[in-house]
């Protein structure tokens, strides 16, 4: 699977996470043809669900941005019945190691179609190897490739 077939499956996951309130008139779709232009608004739809969406946020400054709220991984081996991301679940599951996904990132953020990122995984490997693989992910897009913009990153259990 491609690296923008992956992003999309683990992006299009992200509507299982719990969300304070949804705008659908205000979410974007990401899609191949966007080349350096901003995301179509759209709906979320069932239509839809295999898309990478860009959310425009707010920062507390007031200042609004674009979001790409996205999962490292889909894999989850606890199995947890509240969970979308359970073992026990079947659906199809995808994962990025760090490197490819800061680097895939990082185009999207010089592409304009992305300003930030809100970056969540299941479980694999334990709660600690999850929690290091996303701080890996941030210390590559900090480090390595420059980015200084909004990173939100979930903390793992365990």
């Amino acid at each position: 699977m491609d690296a923008i077939s992956r992003l999309k499956l683990l992006s299009s996951q992200m509507s299982f996470e719990a969300e304070e309130e949804r705008r659908p008139e205000r979410s974007h779709v990401l899609t191949e043809q966007s080349k350096g232009e901003l995301p179509k608004p759209a709906c979320f739809t069932p239509k839809e669900q295999d898309q990478a969406f860009v959310h425009p946020a707010q920062l507390p400054n007031g200042k609004n941005i674009l979001l790409l709220k996205t999962l490292l991984s889909s894999a989850c081996e606890r199995d947890c019945v509240y969970c979308p991301f359970r073992a026990g679940r079947d659906f199809r599951r995808a994962t990025f190691q760090p490197e490819a996904f800061a680097n895939l990132f990082s185009k999207l953020n010089q592409s304009g179609a992305a300003e930030g990122m809100f970056l969540s995984s299941g479980l694999a490997g334990g709660g600690a190897r999850t929690q290091d693989k996303l701080l890996d992910t941030a210390d590559i897009l900090r480090n390595k490739l420059g980015f200084r913009g909004y990173l939100h990153l979930k903390i793992m259990p365990g």
